[in-house]
């Protein structure tokens, strides 16, 4: 009877591991990572911390399917997702695929800073490691990113925190991709930011 109920423990974690997890990545899925996001919002809510959200998507996705073909592309989205968690040293973050090639991240008690820090590590190893890519202008994948370090003090303000590093994303999209963009966030009312751009390295 031990044995059957200790089996029954083990197959029950084994089916929360896979509704959590993004299949073809490993990473977090969107369902765990808006869970992380809300429970971790009413942590540092409550303690006054600050909190950053990285939301970075593979540049010229949809044409890297187009030319090398869907199997090579989920190769692509594995390889990029290991470059993240390997970017990534604390037991606390989150990585999680937020979405066909979309990714994001959750920083606790991550300043801005240190957020471009990471976006930009993350940034530079995807580049570096040279996955051809003959539909980008630069003939080899990149990234590009969007990043909010807020002070977690309106209860419900991860929606627009999360809604701010989707149209920081765009703006790196829109200024030629391959590039960091950055906000810090002190409230959403008289909210005073500093933004920051990173470049492709030539």
């Amino acid at each position: 009877m031990i044995n059957a109920e200790g089996e029954l423990n083990i197959a029950r974690n084994e089916l929360e591991i896979i509704a959590h997890t993004d299949s073809l990545t490993h990473l977090a899925n969107r369902r765990c990572f808006d869970a992380a996001l809300q429970q971790e919002w009413g942590r540092a809510s409550r303690n006054t911390a600050t909190i950053a959200i990285i939301l970075l998507d593979i540049d010229w996705f949809k044409q890297y399917n187009d030319t090398y073909g869907h199997l090579q592309g989920d190769d692509c989205l594995k390889q990029v997702a290991g470059l993240i968690g390997n970017s990534l040293d604390r037991a606390g973050d989150i990585a999680a695929r937020y979405g066909g090639e979309e990714f994001v991240i959750l920083l606790p008690e991550t300043d801005l800073a240190g957020a471009l820090k990471i976006a930009e590590k993350i940034r530079s190893s995807v580049e570096t490691n040279h996955i051809e890519h003959s539909a980008s202008p630069l003939g080899k994948l990149t990234i590009s990113s969007g990043v909010v370090s807020i002070n977690a003090a309106e209860k419900d303000g991860h929606t627009a925190a999360l809604a701010e590093a989707d149209r920081l994303l765009y703006l790196a999209k829109t200024k030629g991709r391959n590039r960091v963009e950055g906000r810090l966030i002190h409230g959403w009312h008289g909210a005073s930011h500093f933004a920051r751009v990173s470049t492709a390295s030539s």
